[in-house]
């Protein structure tokens, strides 16, 4: 990491650390340990005058104009949901969900394996694909009668060979709301959400309701808003949609 350090701020920055503070994002659930040894190393190796650590989601709501709210992040490794409250994440109530954006890539690369196509050792293709033509069914049993030229996609690969793909393009995603389609037993998307909010104080969970960020890039996928809206709004057995910030910066 001290290299990337130094090519970060030296190459690519290009600025003086011993004149710069610096403003570290930290992943909700990072050590103790790696985030004190992170310091270590700015401070003597770096020389840098100053450090604020703050937690992503902590950033991320901020970044919506807000400082209280749940932040769901579904990343490509990692995906948790933090709930925070005035700037302070509420970390006796974080939740890890099962499944992230390397799920629905992997879960990708076999359904096109089981049509004839091994895609296995082309991570970066499989993900390009995945985040091109790849969608959330708001209704995933509905989809899956829908007829099939009415969900078909061609999909071209670096080689210029093409790929037809139908269900698939749905299918990969659904491992975050049923993640047994990828043979994880936890709650999905929706679930981890409302359980969530449940944890926290009865008096702020109408604020919490009303004010969730879901970021990182699988969270853009077409569909992901209305579907995660309409199971939420189930769960919470309430018949007004429930909020989320829906702003193409997030």
């Amino acid at each position: 990491m001290e290299c990337i350090w130094s090519h970060i701020l030296y190459d690519e920055l290009k600025v003086v650390p011993e004149e710069m503070p610096v403003l570290h994002s930290d992943p909700p659930l990072n050590p103790k340990g790696d985030r004190e040894k992170m310091t270590q190393i700015m401070f003597e190796t770096f020389k840098i005058p100053a450090i604020y650590v703050a937690r992503q989601p902590v950033l991320a709501l901020y970044s919506s104009g807000r400082t209280t709210g749940v932040v769901v992040e579904v990343g490509e490794g990692n995906s948790h949901v933090l709930p925070i409250y005035e700037g302070y994440g509420i970390m006796s109530c974080i939740q890890k969900m099962d499944t992230s954006g390397t799920h629905i890539s992997s879960y990708l690369s076999d359904l096109l394996k089981e049509k004839g196509h091994d895609l296995s050792h082309e991570k970066e293709v499989v993900q390009e694909m995945k985040e091109k033509v790849g969608y959330v069914a708001v209704d995933y049993s509905k989809e899956l009668c829908k007829p099939p030229e009415t969900i078909k996609t061609v999909y071209q690969l670096p080689d210029g060979h093409k790929i037809t793909l139908g269900t698939e393009r749905f299918k990969c995603t659904e491992a975050l709301f049923c993640p047994s389609h990828v043979g994880k037993e936890g709650p999905g998307l929706a679930e981890v959400i409302h359980n969530t909010i449940l944890m926290t104080d009865v008096d702020l969970r109408k604020d919490f309701q009303n004010n969730i960020i879901p970021v990182g890039g699988s969270t853009f996928f077409p569909g992901f808003i209305e579907r995660t809206q309409k199971e939420l709004s189930f769960l919470l057995n309430t018949s007004k949609p429930v909020s989320l910030n829906t702003a193409p910066e997030r």
